[in-house]
């Protein structure tokens, strides 16, 4: 068996996903765009929304409503809470 029969049946096992490693490279390749093509894809995103009698300036206070959840969730996961497990040897009794 090949290396990269190994890593895709690794691949398989962890995820439940069957998928060549060559495939799996593939879209990962896809998703991945550069800086121009982000900026290309801002200024055509502004322009459908003035093309729609939207205001294309509103797109800030959405932007930045999500990036304020986003550092609030993030700061949420770190904090000790409720919902972490309990550690130590009488975790199980608990």
């Amino acid at each position: 068996m090949s290396a990269s029969s190994f890593v895709d049946l690794g691949i398989a096992v962890a995820t439940g996903i069957s998928l060549p490693v060559a495939s799996v490279s593939a879209m990962l390749n896809a998703l991945a765009f550069s800086r121009e093509q982000e900026s290309e894809a801002d200024v055509l995103g502004a322009r459908l929304l003035a093309d729609a009698a939207l205001d294309p300036h509103a797109a800030y206070s959405v932007w930045r409503g999500l990036m304020d959840e986003e550092e609030a969730a993030a700061v949420k996961r770190d904090e000790p809470g409720l919902f972490q497990n309990p550690s130590g040897a009488g975790a199980a009794c608990r």
